[in-house]
């Protein structure tokens, strides 16, 4: 019995691949919505000038212990970009 659920939680999502692969098929096919490219393209601009923060930081030596702050802001305003661009995805898509 203990088998059966090993095996079957191992299992791969297949509708959670099939998503991905069509996201790339689209990707591929220059179809993916506006909302979709506008925030790719805004959340690597995002996180390219956090990058830039960081290494300047790093560099430069200002304060060696706190040179990765950039990158944790960076994901946290990727992730409101995210949401932002998700809640206007309906106008953005017209």
């Amino acid at each position: 019995m203990s088998v059966v659920v090993v095996a079957t939680r191992n299992v791969p999502r297949i509708d959670a691949y099939n998503e991905d692969a069509e996201t790339e098929r689209r990707k591929r096919e220059g179809t993916l919505p506006f909302s979709a490219r506008l925030a790719g393209a805004v959340s690597g601009i995002i996180m390219l000038v956090a990058t830039i923060i960081g290494l300047t930081l790093l560099f430069l030596g200002v304060d060696d212990h706190l040179f990765w702050i950039p990158w944790p802001i960076g994901g946290l305003l990727c992730a409101i970009t995210g949401i932002v661009i998700g809640l206007l995805k309906d106008r953005l898509d017209r």
